[in-house]
């Protein structure tokens, strides 16, 4: 029997699945840091800038993760970048966060490592640098949500850009054990604080065409 959504029911489901997200629970405490809105980032140190760099990007995605993990949707929207923001506003953002939980989608990732961290681009005053990591993507379904198991575990493979995606009848959860994710980070030029977009392959073209295709194949090798 084919599902029917509503419009709204259609564009929460997307908005979870096309979530970097991504990964978990894991904390450090290796360094000092200093957090802004949310946002931590590298002190001073005897680290090369290169490592600082890579501390700091792990550092705030690990952040990011966590925060959505617990729900703590103030510190993801201080660290979301205006583009993945929209038109929308602080209230809106959090809102639609909120509505995908209560439609039965609650996301949950666990991070395995940074594997790539690209060269950083520079264009009309900003920064634009890609992180890549490995991670175990979980989307835990109830409510209406079940209702469409299948469309969700169809638009987690294209945005993950894999068919292994695994489903748990006995805890209705939905499994990437080898999720390949990446995020778009952007800063000012001058500016150490970084804001983060979610990228997966639905969401690529859209971006390259924001950020333009110059910016974006050079983040992408």
């Amino acid at each position: 029997m084919l599902i029917q959504f509503t419009v709204m029911q259609k564009k929460l489901i997307v908005f979870l699945s096309l979530g970097i997200y991504l990964l978990t629970g894991c904390n450090t405490n290796e360094n000092p840091v200093i957090q802004q809105a949310g946002i931590k980032t590298v002190a001073a140190d005897n680290l090369s800038a290169a490592d600082k760099m890579e501390r700091q990007f792990k550092q705030d995605i690990t952040h990011y993760i966590n925060s959505y993990n617990d729900e703590r949707w103030e510190d993801v929207y201080e660290m979301m970048d205006p583009l993945a923001k929209g038109q929308k506003t602080r209230d809106e953002v959090i809102t639609s966060f909120i509505q995908s939980k209560l439609m039965g989608m609650q996301r949950r990732t666990e991070l395995k490592g940074i594997e790539k961290i690209s060269n950083i681009i520079t264009k009309n005053n900003k920064q634009y640098c890609r992180i890549f990591f490995g991670a175990t993507a979980k989307v835990k379904l109830g409510g209406k949500a079940l209702e469409g198991k299948q469309y969700i575990q169809q638009n987690l493979e294209l945005s993950y850009d894999t068919n292994d995606v695994q489903y748990d009848e006995a805890t209705q959860t939905v499994t990437i054990p080898d999720a390949y994710q990446s995020m778009l980070a952007i800063s000012e030029i001058g500016s150490n604080i970084w804001h983060y977009i979610e990228v997966d392959k639905q969401k690529e073209a859209a971006i390259a065409q924001v950020i333009g295709a110059d910016v974006w194949d050079g983040i992408s090798e």
